[in-house]
């Protein structure tokens, strides 16, 4: 079971003076549930490394293997935001340590920016391009490793 009590009697608090409300065991996690850090982060305060699909954050964290940390492979993730106007995030996993080129071409093929051009680490990284003067349109980003190429398309809109 996910959930520590479902019983909804428990759900009925008075405010405390402050307009706080009291701690409540109703619909909290259980330890070990799936549900914990299984969120998407909003902006809003939450404990461990995600927030919970609860509806009260858990005090249990989460264990995480060390093999959970590393990358599996070469993955270059799609931009975000795309489109975007002028600023964008290009993240990108890589399997090993080694030399990376990282860079940006226009819709002819012709090279715009170079993010990254030398050696880097294993595990994931993330790059903020910024289109600067460039004008609206489609342009496309590529990373070179020695195992591994891979392009994108992004649409930067002014």
């Amino acid at each position: 079971e996910d959930f520590l009590s479902l019983n909804p009697a428990l759900a009925e608090s008075p405010r405390y003076a402050d307009g706080s409300l009291p701690e409540i065991e109703f619909m909290h996690l259980a330890a070990g549930s799936d549900l914990i850090d299984a969120g998407v982060d909003l902006g809003l305060p939450f404990k461990g490394k995600a927030p919970d699909l609860g509806a009260f954050e858990s005090d249990f964290g989460t264990r995480v293997r060390e093999n959970d940390l590393q990358p599996a492979g070469f993955h270059l993730k799609q931009n975000y935001p795309n489109p975007f106007n002028p600023v964008t995030k290009i993240e990108f996993q890589l399997a090993g340590a080694g030399r990376v080129q990282l860079a940006v071409y226009d819709a002819t093929g012709r090279l715009t920016a170079i993010l990254v051009n030398g050696n880097l680490e294993r595990g994931s990284h993330a790059i903020a391009f910024e289109a600067g003067n460039l004008s609206s349109g489609a342009y496309f980003y590529r990373i070179e490793t020695s195992d591994f190429i891979q392009t994108k398309r992004m649409l930067l809109m002014r």
